[in-house]
C-alpha cells in the first residue's frame, strides 16, 4: 500500500490553466471547468457551516488516488462528520486561491492538471494543507526538465504529487510507485529517482506466510502525507484490501543518475541500520562505497518501517530479489523478539535491489512506512563519523586498498595495515609485518601513508568480560549419543545474552559447527556429534551495534554417550 496517485498519460494542454481568475477575495469564486465565466458564488455562511476544526485526516493533506487520466485527489474526513461540504481550489502562489466548479465532492478528478500548480480542499470551510502537482512527463527512461526548471533524472510516472522537496507518483494500474527527492549539485537542482525503470512494485497475498504465492497489490486505499519537521520526508499508510494479509514492495534500486551519483547511481551502497535492541531502524542507500565513506553532500534515500511487527527485508543483487523473504548474509536481526542470524544487512559494490515485506496483517489495519530522499545530511544518513562496525568487527570509511599507519593511544607501538577492496580494517588480525593486534578497547590514530593529511581518530569499545559459563547441571545439559541439548533457565538473563559453540577436546573449532543463540524457550541443540567423544561448549557475549563480541569462555567439557 503506498501511493495511490491518479496518474495518466501526458497531454499537451492543461484545462485549469484556462480558468478566468477573478479577484481572490473570500469567498472564492467558483470557476467553470472549461474556462467559462463564473457560474456561482458561495457565501461565507455557506462555506463555514460547521465550527468544528481539525477533522481533516491524513495530517491535513489531500492524497492522490489512481486514475486513468490526470490526477485524482481525495481528502480523509472523520467518520463523525456527516453532510460535509467540499470545495477544491487551486493556486499558483499558495496565497491567491480559486475555486474549481467541478471540485465539490470528497474525491476530485482533474484530467488535465497544470504542472507546478498547488491544490487544496475546503471541508466545511476548513482548509486542508496544499500539495503541488508536477508532471506531463514522457516517461522515456531519460532525464526531463519540469515546469520549475529542475532536472528529473528519470521520471517513471506522468504526474507526481509534491511538497516542493519530495514527490511521489503511481502507475496507471496502481501496482507500482515512485519517490523522488530534491538534490542540488554544482548549483543545479535535480529530482533524483530511487527506483529503476518502472518504479517500486507492490504485491499482496491472502496467505499469512507467503513464499512465492503473491499477486499484484490489492489495496483499498493509500494515504500519503508530508512531514512537517523535515520536508524531505513522506509518510505512507497502506490499507490492504479484504482478504489480503501480507504486503511487500521492492525494486531494482537506483539513486539518480551518473551525473548526480557517478558510478554509485546503480551501484550505490544499500545498508541496514539497527537500533540498540538489534531491531531494524531503517534501510539506507547512499551514493558512496558505504555510508561511512559518504559525505553529507552525497545523494541518498532512507526507508523507515513504522509498522515493525512480522517484518522482513531482502537486500542483494537486483535480479535475484525476492518478496516475502530474507536474503542470506553475515549479519543478524531481531524480529518480534526472535534473534535471526545469517541475514544480508548490506549490499556494497553491486547492482543492488531490495524488498520490504509484512506478514499477518490483521483485517482492516494498515502498513506504515516513511521515505526520505535528498542529500545525506538533509535526510539523516550517518556519514563518515560512524566508522565502527561492531557486528562485522570492522573499521570502515577508509580508502580502498590503501596502506595506513595505526598508533594505539598509550602504547609505544605502530601497526602498518592495508585496507581491503571495500576500505575496511578488521579489529583483530596480523599487520603487514606479522604483528598480531586486537584493537578492541583501544583509541587509535589512523594515518594514510601516502597522504598525511588524511587522519582519523577512532575509539573502539572494549570486549565484554562478564561471561557466564554453562551450569554443571543435568537440568541444563542433556547429553545423547550423537547430540547435546542445553536448556537454559528462563531467568538467566546473562545466559540468554550469550551465544554458544562446540569445540573439540583440545579447544579447537570444529568445521560445520558455528555459534548458536538460545531459542525463546532457552534451548540450544548440537547434533551430528561422534559417540563416546569429549567435546567443549564455549560461550561468548554476542556483539551489538555498540559493543564487539567477547572472547570465548573456557567452556563446559562433556563426553557423548
Amino acid at each position: 500500500m503506498v501511493i495511490l496517485i491518479g496518474m495518466a498519460v501526458p497531454v499537451s494542454f492543461a484545462a485549469d490553466d484556462n480558468f478566468i481568475q477573478e479577484s481572490s477575495v473570500q469567498p472564492p469564486v467558483t470557476m467553470a471547468d472549461d474556462g467559462d465565466t463564473p457560474v456561482e458564488e458561495l457565501s461565507v455562511d455557506e462555506m463555514y457551516i460547521n465550527d468544528t476544526v481539525n477533522y481533516i485526516g491524513n495530517d491535513g493533506y489531500p492524497y492522490a488516488k489512481k486514475s486513468s487520466e490526470g490526477v485524482t485527489f481525495a481528502v480523509q474526513v472523520s467518520s463523525s462528520i456527516s453532510d460535509a461540504t467540499y470545495q477544491w481550489q487551486y493556486s499558483d502562489d499558495k496565497e491567491q486561491w480559486t475555486n474549481l466548479k467541478n471540485g465539490t465532492e470528497q474525491v476530485f478528478e482533474n484530467p488535465s492538471p497544470t504542472s507546478g500548480r498547488w491544490y487544496r480542499c475546503l471541508v466545511n470551510g476548513e482548509e486542508s494543507k496544499a500539495v503541488q502537482v508536477i508532471g506531463m512527463f514522457k516517461c522515456a527512461n531519460e532525464s526531463e526538465t519540469d515546469s520549475l526548471g529542475r532536472t528529473w533524472t528519470s521520471p517513471h510516472m506522468p504526474w507526481y504529487i509534491s511538497n516542493g522537496y519530495i514527490a511521489y507518483g503511481l502507475s496507471a494500474d496502481g501496482t507500482s510507485f515512485d519517490v523522488a527527492g530534491l538534490y542540488e549539485k554544482a548549483g543545479k537542482e535535480y529530482m533524483i529517482q530511487t527506483s529503476y525503470s518502472s518504479g517500486w512494485k507492490m504485491v499482496t497475498s491472502n496467505s499469512d506466510a507467503p513464499a512465492t504465492d503473491y499477486e499484484a497489490a490489492k489495496l483499498d486505499d493509500v494515504l500519503v502525507s508530508f512531514s512537517e519537521s523535515n520536508p524531505y520526508e513522506i509518510y505512507i499508510d497502506a490499507d490492504l484490501a479484504e482478504g489480503q494479509t501480507a504486503f511487500s514492495f521492492g525494486c531494482d534500486t537506483m539513486l539518480g543518475n551518473d551525473v548526480t551519483s557517478r558510478a554509485h547511481a546503480d551501484f550505490a551502497a544499500l545498508e541496514v541500520n539497527k537500533k540498540s535492541d538489534n531491531t531494524i531502524d531503517n534501510i539506507t542507500m547512499v551514493g558512496a562505497g558505504s555510508s561511512s565513506q559518504a559525505a553529507g553532500s552525497n545523494p541518498g534515500f532512507v526507508i523507515t518501517p513504522i509498522t515493525c511487527d512480522d517484518f522482513e527485508f531482502w537486500l542483494g543483487h537486483y535480479n535475484e530479489r525476492q518478496f516475502f523473504s530474507f536474503n542470506e548474509g553475515t549479519g543478524n536481526i531481531t524480529v518480534n523478539g526472535e534473534y535471526i542470524d545469517n541475514i544480508c544487512t548490506e549490499s556494497l559494490g553491486i547492482d543492488a535491489g531490495m524488498t520490504m515485506s509484512w506478514f499477518n496483517v490483521p483485517a482492516g489495519e494498515t502498513i506504515s512506512f516513511m521515505f526520505s530522499v535528498g542529500d545525506a545530511a538533509s535526510i539523516g544518513v550517518t556519514t563518515n563519523s560512524g566508522n565502527i562496525n561492531y557486528i562485522g568487527e570492522l573499521i570502515e570509511g577508509l580508502k580502498q586498498d590503501a596502506v595506513y599507519k595505526i598508533n594505539v593511544d598509550g602504547e609505544d607501538k605502530t601497526f602498518i595495515v592495508r585496507t581491503n577492496a571495500l576500505g575496511h580494517i578488521t579489529f583483530k588480525a596480523v599487520d603487514n609485518y606479522g604483528n598480531r593486534y586486537d584493537f578492541a578497547g583501544k583509541t587509535l590514530t589512523i594515518t594514510r601513508l601516502d597522504n598525511a593529511d588524511e587522519v582519523i581518530n577512532v575509539k573502539i569499545s572494549p570486549r565484554p568480560t562478564a561471561i557466564q559459563d554453562i551450569p554443571d547441571s543435568d537440568e541444563v545439559v542433556s547429553i545423547g549419543e550423537n547430540s547435546v541439548t542445553l536448556s537454559l533457565p528462563l531467568g538467566g538473563l546473562q545466559l540468554f545474552a550469550q551465544e554458544y559453540r562446540i569445540y573439540d577436546e583440545d579447544g579447537n573449532e570444529i568445521e560445520g559447527f558455528g555459534w548458536k543463540r538460545p531459542l525463546g524457550d532457552g534451548t540450544i541443540s548440537f547434533d551430528g556429534l561422534e559417540s563416546d567423544t569429549i567435546y567443549t561448549i564455549k560461550a561468548r557475549v554476542f556483539a551489538t551495534s555498540n559493543s564487539p563480541v567477547s572472547l570465548p569462555s573456557e567452556g563446559y567439557r562433556f563426553r557423548t554417550n
